[in-house]
């Protein structure tokens, strides 16, 4: 009996090992990215074209705007590995190029009325269509194309006849609603459970238009406003 458990216990242990040997390691599973995203990011506002001319002898559309600030809240839904919809919430403020006003004023035979001005700014609320870029369980690059509603604020500007403090004119503070229109592009890195790194890279575009009365005379003022963001940020994921 002794010997016949020996045996029985041999055959066991080979049969054990033989069924490890040929059994078929587990397949390692991707691990599923987040459907959701809620991301803040903040950076520099750089006007281009029309907006950012400081030539206003040769441009009628010249804006003056000077260097601004973007602040932006992003949203999205990823309804496919590559296919999502997305949403901005964004703000944008540009002072005004003091300088060339003043130039203007010289050279337009103008010098003894001094003007200052003070900003431009603008809100809106767009949403479209986003094709996502997995580079990895961890990285991804998403590229947008929204439109939606913005609404923009031109400058007060101050007019004062020099040597005359009493004799002085200001424009109204004017807002306009408008269509907003952008493209771009961000990365989002997911560096830990429900937390992303956030870089956007985009182009704003509007045509914002402001009809106002001023001494009597009716007034209308277009202006387009070409801006390129670049932001960086954190958010969350789910």
């Amino acid at each position: 009996m002794k010997k016949l458990l020996f045996i029985f216990i041999g055959l066991l242990s080979t049969s054990t090992m033989l069924m490890a040997q040929d059994a078929e390691p587990v397949a390692k599973t991707s691990k599923t990215p987040p459907k959701f995203f809620l991301a803040f990011s903040a950076g520099p506002a750089i006007p281009v074209g029309a907006f950012a001319s400081k030539d206003i002898n040769a441009s009628s559309d010249a804006g003056l705007a000077n260097l601004g600030y973007n602040l932006n809240l992003h949203s999205g839904y990823q309804i496919s590995d590559y296919f999502g919809v997305t949403g901005n919430f964004l703000y944008s403020r540009f002072q005004m190029d003091q300088g060339a006003i003043t130039r203007y004023l010289n050279s337009s035979g103008s010098g003894g009325v001094n003007a200052t001005a003070d900003h431009w700014q603008y809100w809106g609320v767009i949403a479209g269509p986003m094709a996502t870029l997995p580079v990895s369980d961890e990285i991804f690059f998403d590229f947008k194309a929204m439109g939606g509603y913005a609404r923009a604020n031109m400058p007060v500007i101050g007019f004062q006849l020099a040597g005359y403090p009493s004799a002085s004119l200001q424009t109204p503070e004017k807002w306009s609603d408008v269509f907003a229109w952008q493209l771009g592009t961000n990365m989002r890195y997911n560096f830990a459970t429900n937390a992303c790194l956030f870089a956007n890279f985009d182009y704003n575009h509007m045509e914002p238009v402001w009809k106002f009365n001023f001494n009597g005379e009716d007034l209308k003022v277009q202006q387009k406003m070409g801006v390129i963001d670049f932001t960086v940020g954190v958010g969350i994921t789910l």
